[in-house]
């Protein structure tokens, strides 16, 4: 199929149906894909609509590799996530082709499902922010890192996206911070976040660590700092979770 963007009509469509799903599951999904809800993305792009997902994680780097196939070759790779950025739309487009797959139940917030870049959530965009920072940890060399907060079923936010990406000093971006998170939280053994990840309270979570590196931010100048120095820094606090 190719790939859409919703017009000002298909957005209010959508968001109707979101509602109305939240008050009768038995809802059925519109079809919005014709005029006047939708308009096709210049240039041709082609996705998958019966495409199924584990994760977050697998779900942006399907999007990375059809973008890498159809966009780049037309737009250049350096301009492809400007043209993404621009096409706001187009992911929320997204998130109604795969409803069934981010919504299989009862409807979160609207933010999950509609993008709006300037709203208070924007990051909470379960297909969007599924792509845009997998694609940030690929250009630091770290794509693999994104299972840290990506490894979630599609439909499924997850505190550790929360801490990492609603974060006002743009954590992400970093790669050591980025870098020391994982050693700390992520179990290689299991393939999967520790449990002390997920905790929302008490020392050594990954909430408290992004506190943490919130605090040092500027007084430690951290960003010029490499892993492993910024981990003995840490450990006092987070050896358990560390050795964990």
């Amino acid at each position: 199929m190719k790939l859409r963007m919703f017009t000002s009509e298909g957005i209010e469509e959508f968001r109707q149906f979101i509602q109305k799903r939240k008050e009768d599951l038995t809802v059925p999904k519109p079809d919005l894909n014709r005029p006047p809800y939708v308009e096709e993305f210049t240039p041709t792009v082609y996705v998958d609509e019966h495409r199924k997902f584990s994760s977050r994680l697998e779900m942006a780097q399907y999007l990375d590799s059809i973008f890498e196939k159809n966009l780049d070759p037309q737009v250049g790779a350096e301009n492809r996530d400007v043209i993404l950025q621009k096409h706001v739309n187009m992911w929320s487009w997204l998130t109604y082709l795969w409803f069934d797959q981010v919504c299989p139940e009862k409807p979160g917030e609207e933010a999950r499902y509609i993008f709006q870049p300037g709203s208070r959530h924007f990051y909470r965009h379960l297909i969007a922010y599924s792509y845009f920072p997998y694609r940030t940890l690929k250009k630091l060399g770290i794509p693999n890192y994104a299972k840290l907060f990506l490894s979630t079923p599609p439909y499924r936010y997850g505190d550790a996206a929360e801490q990492i990406l609603g974060r006002s000093y743009g954590i992400l971006y970093h790669r050591t911070a980025i870098e020391v998170m994982f050693k700390i939280f992520w179990d290689e053994k299991l393939n999967r976040l520790k449990k002390e990840a997920s905790k929302k309270t008490g020392v050594g979570t990954l909430r408290h660590l992004c506190l943490v590196l919130g605090s040092l931010w500027f007084n430690y100048r951290i960003w010029k700092m490499n892993t492993e120095d910024l981990i003995r820094l840490l450990l006092p606090v987070f050896r358990k979770t560390a050795k964990g």
